[in-house]
Parts: structure tokens; C-alpha cells; sequence
């Protein structure tokens, strides 16, 4: 897919990367190569795990999971108590392609996870986990909307990939450690298939401290142990998003599945229905990965539909102002207040598994 550069220019003066722009028209079209069967593609080989290069993330390498926006925040996985598991989102977008799962080594993919997911996303973790990140054939942004033609084996086949990365994982580098499950779009997907079929009715529900499935629609008995989180300290549990331009009821094929998802505010951490307050917004950040915009946004849920509704951002002149759907900015626009939830949550989760012992 071609763009203009004088296109990016202007996009990244109005605060958003380039490939943050490519998400945006992604996300604005379901016209993509579906002529090819998902069986009549050869599929590229299975990333050995034991590799450190098939890892978007690990806490002893030099990662952009590293990464802090500025000098007065840390990044503290050397001495972190907890893990975290995150599960990126689809970073595979070629219109082109007959393919429906990416090359775990095609590197403009691996560039696209790398700065916008794990810079953007998964460091928001790193002041209370150390970071595992598999990088895994994930299904090409067409599967979500192919799902009867081939995009439910990919999606299936890429889980495969999680599944096996989580069990190297466990076996490698947990040692019994709490953890962290989180995740976004197509991340979330997985990481709530890795939840039923391995820490749910499992003796690994101890060790979740929570498990933040950001970006899709995740049922309120999604799992059978597992239930939301309904307070801010709350662990043993997950938390859920999806935001959207107040006054928008996104209308596509997850709507039937959407009427029964839990959601909560990122601001407030509760599930009540009005409007955050503007002084409680702990920060969001752009995607320079440097501004920060403290106070800038209310945020309350449509219970109707389940989604979170944003009022128009308070912060000068940028693209966030004049989007509808905000699902590639779901961490961005929360970051701080994910980034304090976390850490609050996680010492909870510490400080009473201390004083059970």
C-alpha cells in the first residue's frame, strides 16, 4: 500500500505516526485479497520459542518494551516481583497479500509491533512486570471479516502460536512468578483463549494477578473462574475495553456478541455510567511517545451497547479530536491511569498473598 509522505508529514504534526494512520484506514474498510482458500496457502514455519528473535518482548533483552515516555517514570522489570504476558495486536495489514497469517520474521511487520504495540502498549506494564511478548503468526486484519472464507482458521492457527509461546513460557520462565495476562484487538482474542483453556479452572487463577483484555468485546461470563474486575484492587480477574466518540454506537458484525461484554471506566475503574471527571484523567500520551495531556478527557459507559463513550479530547489541535472510533488509541488515551491501576492492583494483589502466608 502506497501514501504520500507529505500525507505522513501532516498526520505526524497533528500528533499521530504514520503507522498509527496506517491502523485508522485499515480499520475504515473491509476490502482486502480473499480470493485464496485459507488451506491453499503453505504456511510459513512455526517460530521455535526457545529463539530469542521470536520474541517481540523479553525482560533480560533490550526491547521497546523498555521504554518510558519521560525521566520521572522507571522502568522496573530487573526488580519486579510479577510478569506479564502481552499479546499484541494485528500488525498485519498488506491489501495485497493472498496470504492469512504473517511471517514471523517479515521485518516492516515486526517494525509496526514493535513501535507502535510493544512502545505504546506493553511498556505501560514495565514499572511492575517483567515483559514477555511472543511475536506469533497472527491472521491478517481480513480474517475478523472473513471469518466464514478463512479467517477463523487463521485466527485459529495463530492462537496456536500464543498457546505454544505461553507454554514455553510457563515452563522456561515463570517459576511460579504472579503474572500479568494483557493484550489488544486481535491480542485479546488469543489472550482470552490462553485464560479458558489454561489458568481457568487451573491452579494458574492464583497466580493472575488480572488480566487486562483491551480492545475487544469480552463477555461477563466469558470464563467460569474468572469474573471482571469491579474495583480498582481487585485481582484474580479481568478488565475490559472499547472506545468510542461519545454519541457513536459502532454498528458491524460484533454487535450481537457486544450486548453481553464487560466494560469498564479506565478513569474511575468502576462500571458506573456517568461521565468521569476531567480532574481524575491521570494522563493521556501521544504518539510521539513523549506529550502528555493530563486532564484531558471524560469517559463514561454505554451500557446499551457496552462500549466506552469519550467525550471530544480537552488537548490542542489533533487527529484524536476528530475520530469516531478510538480502538487504536485504547491504551494511549489512558496510559497513566492504566499504568497507576496497575501498580495499585498489583501491590494489593502482593500485599495480601504476604499476609496469607
Amino acid at each position: 500500500m502506497k501514501y504520500n509522505n507529505y500525507i505522513f508529514k501532516f498526520f505526524n504534526v497533528l500528533g499521530i505516526h504514520k503507522y498509527a494512520f496506517l491502523l485508522i484506514l485499515s480499520s475504515c474498510t473491509t476490502s482486502y485479497n480473499v480470493k485464496h482458500s485459507f488451506n491453499s496457502i503453505p504456511h510459513q514455519k512455526k517460530p521455535d520459542y526457545s529463539l530469542t528473535n521470536n520474541w517481540a518482548a523479553l525482560p533480560f533483552e533490550d526491547d521497546y518494551a523498555d521504554f518510558v515516555p519521560n525521566s520521572s517514570l522507571k522502568n522496573a522489570q530487573d526488580s519486579s516481583e510479577i510478569d506479564v504476558f502481552f499479546v499484541h495486536p494485528t500488525t498485519f495489514f498488506d491489501r495485497k497479500t493472498p496470504e492469512w497469517n504473517a511471517n514471523v520474521n517479515h521485518t516492516s511487520i515486526n517494525y509496526l509491533t514493535d513501535y507502535w504495540a510493544i512502545k505504546h502498549q506493553a511498556s505501560v506494564f514495565n514499572n511492575v512486570g517483567k515483559i514477555y511478548a511472543p511475536r506469533y503468526r497472527q491472521a491478517h486484519i481480513k480474517s475478523y471479516y472473513n471469518l466464514d472464507v478463512g479467517g477463523r482458521e487463521a485466527i485459529l492457527f495463530a492462537y496456536e502460536d500464543v498457546k505454544r509461546a505461553f507454554e514455553y513460557y510457563l515452563e522456561h520462565y515463570n517459576k511460579g512468578r504472579p503474572f500479568i495476562i494483557a493484550s489488544h484487538s486481535q491480542g485479546t482474542t488469543h489472550a482470552s483463549f490462553l485464560i479458558r483453556d489454561y489458568i481457568d479452572k487451573t491452579n494458574l487463577r492464583d497466580q493472575l494477578v488480572a488480566a487486562y483484555l483491551i480492545g475487544m468485546s469480552v463477555q461477563k461470563d466469558e470464563f467460569a473462574t474468572i469474573k471482571p474486575c469491579l474495583t480498582e484492587n481487585q485481582s484474580n480477574c479481568f478488565l475490559s475495553w472499547q472506545s468510542y466518540k461519545d454519541g457513536i454506537t459502532p454498528s458491524d458484525h460484533f454487535d450481537a456478541y457486544r450486548k453481553n461484554a464487560f466494560v469498564i471506566n479506565p478513569i474511575t475503574w468502576t462500571t458506573e455510567e456517568g461521565f468521569s471527571s476531567l480532574k481524575d484523567h491521570k494522563g493521556l500520551l501521544m504518539s510521539n511517545y513523549k506529550t502528555v495531556y493530563k486532564n484531558a478527557l471524560r469517559v463514561r459507559l454505554n451500557k446499551e451497547t457496552n462500549i466506552l463513550w469519550i467525550e471530544k479530547p480537552n488537548i490542542p489541535l489533533s487527529i484524536l479530536r476528530g475520530m469516531k472510533n478510538f480502538h487504536i488509541a485504547d491504551y494511549n488515551l489512558y496510559w497513566f491511569d492504566i499504568r497507576k491501576n496497575v501498580s495499585d492492583r498489583t501491590q494489593n494483589f502482593l500485599n495480601n498473598k504476604k499476609g496469607a502466608n
